[in-house]
This record gives C-alpha cells, structure tokens and sequence, in this order.
C-alpha cells in the first residue's frame, strides 16, 4: 500500500501538531523529522521524479525541490522497507534521506554516488563523491553526517565522505548481503544475510576508523528484516513470535537470551517499530494506532488509534 499521508505527532498530550495528504499521483517513500528546525522533511516519488518537500511544526507545507537525474533511467520501480528507512528504487536509481534531521540526501545512479545538501528552502545541486562499479541497488546515510554507503555484488561495502575528494572507506562483508543501513545512532553498521529459514544480520562498530565486525546474530524471524537496535547498540527488537507482540533482546546474549516479551491486547498486528534517537523509549504502529513503549517498563502509552494502517514511523 503506497503511503499519502503525514501526521506529526505530539508525544507528550498525544495530538497530532500538523499533517498533510497527498494526491493520486504522489507517493511518501520516507518521513524524517527535523527536530532544529521543526519540520519533517519528506522524500516523495511524482510522476517518476524524486521531490523532497517538508511540512513544519505549524502546519506549512513546502516544496524544497527536485531531483535533476535523467529520467530516462526511469523505467521500471519497486519499494522497500528496512529497518525503519524507506529507500526507493527506481530502475538504476536509489535515493535515502540522512535518518537523524534530513539534513542531506544520498543518492546512487548507475555507479555514480551523489550527496545533496537540504537547505531550509531548496535542495543544493547534486554533488559527485564518487562511483562504485558493481554496487547492488541500496544505499544509506550515516546519521552523523560522515557518510553515505554503498554495497557490492562481491560483498565489499564503502563508506563515501560527504565532502568527496578522497578515496573510500571499505572493508569486505558477506556476499550474499541483501541489505544493510546504520543504527539510529551511527555506531553500528548492519548487513542482512539470508539463511535456511531465516536471516542473520553482521554488525559492525563504526568509530571513525576501519568498521570493526563484533557480531553475526540469528535474531529469529522469516521473511523481511524487521529488528531494529536502540541507539547504544544495546539491545535489538523485532515482531513475533505472533503479530500481537514484539521482542527486545540484549547485544551481548543475541543468541541465547530469553527475550523481554511486550504487547498491548487491543494490537492488530505490529507492521513498523523505531527508538528514539536517545534510547528513553520505542515507538510501534500497528493497524490500531501507534505507542509509545518507556525501555524502563512494560506497557505501552498509546498515543491514538488510526483508521488507516500505518506505513511508516520516523
């Protein structure tokens, strides 16, 4: 289901602050909230084209600009969801907002990787950092603002300056990655491995040098990548085992920890989950409406049911 509507929302008397619809021929890939300078900045597919718009705190909706690429390019497009980042694709072309602020914009076409810069009233013109021959269709924006990665059919992945003017960061991961992105908090650096009934996810420590691998976990789960880390790498959260719970476990024991088992009775099916950046609680949605879950407690504070189902947390 393509998402048209967003609702900012407020945590503390549980009411929406602004929101917006968008029409038929528009379509929401990816909310960021931008805390500073109260918007959220959204990243919206029309006609084929990328356009990034924001709509503040007061209800103002604004168009930034758009995504000058050859649309030749544009042929045929699919969507997917990781962890909490929607990223696009669009024939050769993948493009994802920075996940902390959406202060700027990663883009790979072709081999080419491109930064753009969003401003408070338009978008910089797109800035070449570099090519990465081979590289698979995905791509992901540090949130400390130092890189964008991109990954290779070989396994090796590369950390690209936002500055550009110098070589790459790599370092080899498995080959039959089928995705990866940074935690929330850009300490840790996850690629997602398919097993036999499964999915495995690496992870590495970024620290400003080489990423260091410290983990490879089985998290259980079938299908999509759905677990998500807090923003100490701490601990990790994912659906299941039934679609009326979710599940937190602890970094250190992944493998053998009995997890901490939260639900709400009235849930109709967690479809999306994020923390907060500073690690005091983790938000879910589900076809009920979104809440609210303290990391100190148990239970859940709903901030309010919906009618339609939600699509996407940020």
């Amino acid at each position: 289901m393509s998402a048209r509507k967003v609702v900012i929302w407020s945590s503390t008397d549980s009411r929406p602050v602004a929101q917006t619809t968008f029409g038929e021929s528009q379509v929401v890939w990816q909310t960021v909230v931008d805390s500073k300078r109260r918007r959220a900045v959204i990243l919206i597919i029309e006609n084929g084209i990328f356009i990034v718009e924001t709509l503040g705190f007061d209800g103002t909706l604004r168009r930034l600009g758009a995504l000058d690429f050859d649309t030749s390019r544009f042929e045929t497009g699919c969507m997917m969801f990781l962890s909490n980042n929607w990223f696009w694709t669009y024939g050769n072309t993948v493009a994802q907002l920075d996940p902390q602020g959406g202060e700027w914009l990663g883009v790979l076409t072709g081999d080419e990787v491109y930064v753009v810069e969003v401003g408070d009233d338009d978008l910089s013109a797109p800035r070449l950092v570099g090519r990465h021959s081979g590289a698979r269709r995905n791509i992901s924006c540090d949130p400390l603002d130092r890189y964008v990665a991109t990954g290779g059919e070989d396994g090796e992945f590369r950390f690209w300056s936002l500055t550009g003017g110098q070589p790459p960061t790599t370092f080899q991961g498995p080959p039959d990655w089928r995705s990866f992105w940074f935690t929330v908090d850009g300490k840790l650096f996850q690629a997602g491995v398919p097993a036999t009934g499964n999915w495995v996810t690496w992870l590495w420590k970024v620290d400003g040098g080489a990423p260091q691998l410290v983990q490879r976990a089985d998290v259980g789960g079938v299908g999509g990548l759905a677990w998500n880390w807090d923003a100490d790498g701490k601990s990790v959260a994912r659906p299941g085992p039934g679609v009326t719970q979710f599940r937190l476990w602890p970094m250190r024991k992944l493998n053998d920890a009995d997890p901490i088992e939260l639900r709400r009775g009235n849930t109709q099916g967690v479809k999306r989950m994020v923390f907060h950046p500073h690690g005091r609680w983790l938000a879910t949605a589900d076809l009920a409406g979104v809440a609210l879950w303290p990391l100190g407690r148990a239970y859940p504070s709903v901030i309010r049911r919906h009618t339609a189902n939600v699509t996407g947390l940020a």
